[in-house]
């Protein structure tokens, strides 16, 4: 009897500290619950604000102009979403072709707001390698300092197959297209011809809105900016043998004078993408500012123009449609009716200084007379 009741003893003990366990084991299944519920909230909460500053961000890049994209597109394709033709007025304005190039390397970088991570670039330096985007971001490519700017040594025999030439003739050659015609560029130099005479408007037709201000620039500022085109055949430079084409010929490449430009041309590229964090400070010490705005202004006032020219040759085209010719007709009645309010308003306020000019006279009058 005694080791029965030991027996029952042992199983209710065992079966109380069963239930304590599995109450143990249900609280801290409800705590672990609601731990994890506060981390979900937590991670949520992460991904939300994330989600929110990214997209403030992204607002304030759209309104500063810049392309917002959640993937950045190849560093050497030609992105017509970029104001190439702005950069062309601004080039007009630029007096050192080396700033200009400079400059605009850093604009090119921060016309880009990635949303996924605003801290990438197209061109960017990573450990002893430089990385570009061959498609778009996932197909990165590292390119060694020699490759890109060509080094601390620039060899001649390769010096037009670094990739700041490939970058010059992407987006440096839309910009060249709005203020040259290269083939009057080609014909010119060729024939050592004026660039707006009889023969050249004849063979490459007439010329182009900006190319007279292009034109007006000093030789060497062209030359410039025509030899970094030069892998692609359109480049140009003087020598003591005369004008030369820009190309892989050897007796082209170790001319002293291709050699220079090439090696500045490198050089301003790459201070363009190093000295990202002292550009506002370096526009400002070398006074590029009042450049700049001159050549946003003058943007302004060429888009402005072009659009009143489009829109006079939209209208003498469709003159015979009923709409437009109501719309003309209703402008030019709303024109006249301005022109009479004009000239009602500006009788009455002559009306009005004459008769107070009389009745001062008359006031004037009667106190002579009393």
């Amino acid at each position: 009897m005694a080791s029965e009741t030991e027996d029952d003893c042992i199983d209710s003990k065992v079966d109380k500290l069963t239930e304590s366990v599995s109450a143990m084991h249900k609280k801290l299944d409800r705590l672990l619950a609601i731990l994890d519920a506060r981390e979900n909230k937590k991670q949520k909460d992460r991904i939300r604000i994330k989600q929110k500053r990214d997209e403030a961000s992204a607002g304030e890049a759209r309104q500063a102009g810049k392309i917002v994209v959640d993937r950045l597109e190849g560093t050497m394709h030609t992105d017509v979403r970029l104001p190439y033709k702005l950069w062309a007025y601004i080039m007009l304005e630029f007096q050192d072709p080396r700033e200009f190039l400079r400059w605009l390397m850093n604009e090119y970088l921060e016309s880009y707001h990635c949303i996924r991570d605003s801290r990438r670039r197209m061109i960017v330096r990573k450990g002893n390698h430089w990385k570009i985007y061959q498609k778009g971001c996932g197909t990165e490519k590292l390119v060694t300092p020699a490759d890109m700017f060509g080094g601390q040594t620039m060899k001649w025999d390769s010096m037009l197959n670094m990739m700041c030439m490939r970058w010059c003739h992407v987006h440096v050659r839309p910009i060249l297209e709005h203020v040259c015609n290269l083939a009057r560029l080609e014909f010119v130099h060729e024939r050592h011809l004026s660039w707006n005479g009889k023969e050249a408007n004849a063979e490459c037709g007439d010329p182009m809105p900006l190319e007279r201000r292009w034109w007006a620039k000093g030789t060497r500022y062209r030359e410039v900016l025509h030899a970094s085109l030069g892998p692609y055949g359109d480049g140009w430079i003087r020598t003591a043998k005369g004008s030369m084409r820009v190309d892989f010929d050897e007796n082209v490449l170790k001319r002293r004078e291709l050699q220079v430009i090439i090696g500045d041309i490198a050089r301003s590229l790459h201070d363009g993408v190093i000295n990202r964090a002292s550009h506002v400070a370096w526009v400002e010490q070398n006074k590029l500012q009042p450049q700049i705005d001159a050549g946003i202004e003058a943007h302004r006032i060429g888009a402005k123009e072009e659009a009143h020219k489009n829109f006079l040759k939209q209208l003498h085209a469709h003159k015979d449609r009923a709409v437009v010719a109501d719309g003309f007709r209703m402008g030019v009645q709303m024109a006249v009716a301005a022109r009479e309010e004009h000239d009602m308003q500006k009788a009455i306020q002559a009306s009005l200084t004459v008769c107070s000019s009389d009745s001062g006279a008359c006031a004037d009058d009667e106190k002579v007379g009393s």
